[in-house]
């Protein structure tokens, strides 16, 4: 009789995915949804305001490219990659909120007036801020959520 332990032999250990990090995973999803639909309604505007086209192609590409950064994360995060949380934390939660306020920031404290902002909006404007503000909710409650099962990303967990 052989000792010797094959690879079916050998109990299989696999880790069972929190509901939050799911959910987290999945609010990062509809951030980059909400995302793509703000970049759609931004280069609209911009070429119904008679903007070409060419003087757009840098700002997509950042977009894009931010898209295909956020996503890979994300699937890193799903994954049990522990390092993917601190990378989504400070690459979109921190800056990347941050360059989802500062316009408005701007504007603000360059004297500007919500009661102005909202008296000039026009129906796309009022779907991109309902979109921004849900957007930002899902980021931060994606970020609070994928700190919330520190288990899941130690090496060796099991379930």
């Amino acid at each position: 009789m052989s000792m010797i332990a094959t690879s079916s032999s050998l109990p299989t250990t696999t880790r069972v995915r929190p509901r939050r990090i799911t959910a987290a995973f999945w609010l990062w999803m509809f951030a980059l949804a909400a995302g793509v639909f703000e970049a759609a309604i931004s280069v609209t505007q911009a070429l119904s305001a008679g903007e070409q086209f060419g003087s757009l192609l840098a700002p997509i590409g950042i977009r894009l490219l931010a898209f295909i950064v956020l996503a890979v994360l994300a699937l890193a995060l799903r994954a049990g990659r522990g390092w993917s949380r601190y990378a989504l934390l400070v690459l979109f939660t921190g800056l990347g909120t941050w360059s989802l306020v500062a316009d408005p920031l701007t504007y603000l404290l360059d004297g500007g007036s919500v009661s102005d902002a909202l008296a000039a909006a026009t129906g796309w404007d009022a779907a991109f801020l309902v979109s921004r503000v849900v957007h930002i909710l899902a980021v931060w409650t994606a970020s609070v959520l994928m700190f919330t099962a520190p288990s899941y990303f130690r090496r060796n967990a099991v379930a």
